[in-house]
């Protein structure tokens, strides 16, 4: 009711056999359930009141009226996780070393940034003059890149299920550096993050969804195209 979300471990899995499943979508992908007749569907219906109906009578409501199913989706909710043991700019560094780093050893998670753009660069710095650590730049043998040695807080190379245990404060700590790394922000505000690891782009899309913003995940293969190097 309140829109708080929990993760909880399940009580039972309820497996029922369909002939028909159903493919539920908008435009903008921010909507996308595989759904069968029997299931249950919540959704806010007239002012905003939390409904719950089978997905049978939803679309026969949907088929009856002249403007389709008048219900909407719930795609945020608000999420605090226990905590982690990381301050504000030692997330901002992990946000990082995630995107652009490198461990070289993780016995003693000494990591490595080689990275082009200056505005990376003087974030970069920002975030390690704040947190007081000694670090090391170099430039490196590709024309433009500097590379930055320091002991980072953790070995970690993706958002693995560790960081579901951030608090609210956390996880927008998180939202507001990741486009710093591997993301943007276009003309009209709408924000894109990149990655090659799913782990990580789920975690990021619950990140957003947990902070209040709809997000969704597309997949772009690129596998067989030519790729012009060396840019970050």
């Amino acid at each position: 009711e309140n829109g708080q979300a929990d993760l909880v471990k399940p009580v039972r899995y309820i497996k029922q056999k369909a002939d028909t499943l159903y493919h539920m979508y908008n435009k903008t992908h921010s909507v996308d359930q595989v759904l069968s007749l029997s299931h249950n569907v919540v959704y806010r219906g007239w002012k905003n009141k939390l409904k719950e109906d089978k997905f049978s009578n939803i679309i026969e409501n949907h088929n009856k009226n002249k403007l389709g199913f008048g219900g909407r989706f719930i795609t945020t909710f608000s999420y605090n996780g226990k905590g982690i043991n990381l301050n504000e700019f030692e997330i901002r560094l992990m946000c990082a070393v995630i995107c652009d780093g490198y461990i070289e050893n993780k016995n003693t998670k000494r990591c490595a940034v080689n990275i082009k753009k200056q505005r990376k660069k003087e974030r970069l710095e920002w975030i390690l003059k704040n947190l007081g650590l000694e670090y090391v730049k170099k430039e490196s043998v590709e024309e433009g890149y500097h590379v930055y040695k320091f002991y980072a807080p953790r070995t970690d190379k993706a958002f693995d299920s560790w960081w579901y245990n951030c608090s609210k404060e956390q996880l927008e700590i998180i939202s507001s550096e990741i486009l710093f790394w591997d993301g943007a922000i276009d003309k009209i505000g709408r924000r894109t993050f990149s990655t090659t690891v799913k782990e990580t782009a789920d975690f990021i899309q619950f990140v957003f969804s947990s902070c209040g913003y709809r997000s969704t995940i597309s997949v772009h293969d690129r596998r067989g195209e030519y790729h012009k190097g060396g840019n970050k």
